[in-house]
């Protein structure tokens, strides 16, 4: 419990006569999860494949496209660095390509 507070505080308690209810803040949980998958896959992905990741954390549904246009290399490449990324198990795509969106696996 003491980590607990430490980490999110008080505000994400609320207290009633018959229970005890807490609520963690999205923001913390997802930036959490996010550092901890960097951690794992550091030394497994590259440069640009770690850029792709936290795009896709920033943007879940972000295209192909707009991904080698903000990282700066060709949409061939980012291509082969989303396989990679998929054939590790570290992101997987929910959906088609149109409407779809990305879903980080490793935590």
């Amino acid at each position: 419990m003491p980590r607990i507070l430490k980490t999110y505080g008080e505000e994400c308690f609320y207290f009633s006569e018959n229970f005890v209810r807490m609520s963690f803040p999205a923001e913390k949980v997802v930036e959490k999860v996010v550092e901890k998958v960097v951690e794992k896959v550091v030394e497994k992905i590259s440069e640009n494949q770690m850029k792709i990741v936290e795009l896709m954390n920033q943007d879940s549904s972000i295209s192909a496209l707009q991904i080698s246009k903000e990282i700066g290399i060709s949409q061939r490449k980012t291509q082969e660095n989303i396989a990679k990324l998929k054939e590790l198990e570290i992101i997987e795509r929910i959906g088609p390509a149109k409407g779809g969106y990305w879903k980080l696996l490793k935590k």
